[in-house]
């Protein structure tokens, strides 16, 4: 069974779409990376990730633009509420939305390239996030043989989730 038949049983089944993997990809004359083939298909309709600044470290967190509404659970906006319009523009600025290219690459902006220290044609990696990726330096990249989690934290982060 291939990875597109086994995310899409999963996905089937959850009625999400769930992303697994790694990937190392190396950007382009136009600082576009390719995004693998198999998490297109998860992405689906529209074809448009959002791609923000991460507030965890120094890489890129892209999700499906079809989910983001859901997880950010907004609310109508009152005009008046200062700390309301605050945080949605504190998040807003930090990300855009992105349609991949026919050949399934996205351009990513400079400033993006800065914040996560991605060179110019430089070799960056994608970690799954179950809901989404995230996009590294390739040097920074928490490979799974790089950082060698131990067994029992693996295994409280599957039940966390609801995998047993």
């Amino acid at each position: 069974m291939s990875e597109t038949e086994a995310n899409s049983d999963l996905e089937g089944m959850s009625g999400l779409s769930l992303f697994f993997g790694e990937f190392t990809h190396q950007l382009d004359d136009k600082n576009r990376v390719t995004v693998p083939s198999d998490w297109r298909a998860m992405i689906g309709i529209p074809k448009r990730l959002h791609i923000a600044m991460s507030i965890e470290g120094n890489f890129l967190q892209a999700t499906p633009a079809r989910t983001i509404g859901e997880k950010l659970k907004l609310e109508r906006l009152s005009l008046s509420d200062e700390i309301a319009s605050r945080n949605h523009r504190s998040i807003a600025q930090r990300g855009q939305l992105f349609e991949w290219d026919a050949q399934g690459r996205v351009r990513l902006p400079e400033p993006m390239l800065n914040f996560a220290r991605i060179k110019p044609k430089g070799k960056v990696g994608l970690i799954a996030t179950l809901d989404g990726f995230q996009i590294w330096n390739e040097a920074d990249c928490p490979y799974a043989a790089k950082v060698n989690t131990p067994a029992d934290q693996v295994k409280s982060a599957m039940h966390s989730v609801g995998l047993k």
